[in-house]
């Protein structure tokens, strides 16, 4: 547990492009081991492999579109790959290194299409971690993409129509999908998955408006809907408060 939050303090923190990786690789690897603690029974396995093979693909995805960037720019900071970048029209290469780095930070979030191991992964974890994995995690992708896209691509790509009308797409595919999913789920958990997967949904519509005030309605979203989703994780009817299983 030590290991993930120190590895989601450094993903946040960091204004290193491959740093933000490391500290993604390092909260990945504490999570798949979280998401499998009573590795023990069928379904806990098949949750816990579901996310670290389909997370695993996410997270390379954003290293080769780092890769791309490094070879365009030559630097790994945010803001000097922002300055260099702003001096270029834009070019397939970025569009290339934008997709990229976008679908694994989706992947990340749980965001529809992307979002078929959440369920079965935060279904299957201990409360403690399915509650910091619904209240902090997806979220926390969102935060660090919508600071990448910001500085790195923002100055090149500004409000280009196409960015924005991709990123309303999966936004609305996701928080109608996550919706019907949660209403058709009787277990508990599996029910705040999905509403996670919905929720992503609403914060990237914000983020995808690409102005302050959609950034900042996000934010608040982000932090009102984690506190709400902690809590309803760590509640049981028949258990009570702060369930271990």
């Amino acid at each position: 547990m030590l290991a993930f939050l120190a590895g989601m303090v450094g993903f946040v923190l960091s204004g290193d492009l491959f740093n933000i990786f490391v500290f993604l690789e390092l909260m990945s690897v504490a999570a798949y081991a979280l998401s499998g603690y009573h590795v023990t029974r069928p379904e806990v396995l098949q949750g816990a492999l579901d996310f670290a093979v389909l997370n695993t693909i996410g997270t390379l995805t954003p290293l080769m579109g780092i890769a791309v960037l490094y070879g365009h720019t030559g630097n790994l900071n945010l803001v000097g790959m922002g300055t260099a970048l702003a001096r270029d029209h834009p070019s397939g290469l970025l569009v290339l290194a934008l997709t990229l780095i976008t679908v694994g930070f989706l992947v990340k979030a749980g965001t529809a299409p992307f979002h078929f191991w959440l369920a079965n992964a935060y279904g299957v974890a201990t409360a403690p971690s399915a509650a910091i994995f619904t209240a902090v995690m997806s979220d926390l992708a969102f935060d660090v993409y919508s600071r990448v896209h910001a500085t790195v691509f923002a100055p090149t790509t500004g409000t280009d129509d196409a960015v924005r009308n991709a990123l309303l797409a999966l936004a609305l595919l996701s928080a109608l999908l996550g919706a019907v999913m949660c209403f058709l789920e009787a277990d508990l958990k599996r029910q705040l998955a999905f509403m996670t997967v919905s929720n992503g949904g609403i914060v990237l519509a914000g983020m995808a408006t690409l102005t302050d005030t959609g950034l900042a309605g996000s934010i608040m979203y982000i932090i009102t809907a984690g506190l709400l989703h902690g809590a309803l994780t760590l509640f049981h009817p028949r258990a009570g408060w702060l369930i271990t299983a």
